[in-house]
């Protein structure tokens, strides 16, 4: 899955840098299941794209 701007763009510049951070820790979790990282690493990352997901759904809520 790649970061596509004119697909996904809200047209506010918080949401829209908020949408590559998502996809980018997508990636960076794919990356490392490819690879087979442990568990503690893996929780790392899931904490932190929960964090920014409830931080996104926030602003976006906010936005509307």
């Amino acid at each position: 899955m790649t970061y596509n701007e004119k697909i996904i763009s809200m047209n506010n510049d918080l949401l829209d840098h908020q949408h590559k951070e998502l996809f980018e820790i997508s990636k960076k979790l794919s990356l490392m299941n490819q690879r087979h990282v442990g568990t503690k690493e893996l929780k790392i990352v899931l904490r932190e794209l929960l964090i920014m997901i409830n931080r996104h759904f926030s602003d976006e809520e906010a936005f509307m």
